[in-house]
């Protein structure tokens, strides 16, 4: 069987199925693009939770657990050779201050 359609219904029906064709491929995209974010905030939370776990375990190697920081200080200075020299010409020079409370065990 054979249905004849003006050509301007036919156009119609044309546009409304690519505008639908193109809903589907923009919500394909949001949904691949939505499920790559999750799995990298996935992976930077592993990972951050990884290297809180390191820089707590290098805290407990460098201080002991029984003590109390009770003053810091910490000032410096950098003087920057010419451009041309590189790095090897920089100087720093920092002076650290710290005042602990050690408490007998």
């Amino acid at each position: 069987s054979q249905v004849n359609l003006p050509l301007e219904e036919f156009q119609k029906l044309f546009t409304s199925a690519q505008v639908e064709e193109a809903k589907r491929l923009i919500l394909d995209k949001y949904k691949i693009d939505e499920d790559e974010h999750k799995q990298k905030l996935k992976a930077l939370e592993a990972k951050s939770k990884l290297l809180d776990n390191r820089l707590q375990q290098q805290k407990h190697l460098f201080f002991p657990e029984n003590f109390q920081v009770l003053q810091h200080t910490a000032s410096g200075m950098f003087n920057s050779s010419a451009e041309d020299a590189g790095v090897d010409g920089d100087v720093a020079s920092f002076d650290i201050e710290l005042t602990f409370r050690v408490m007998e065990s």
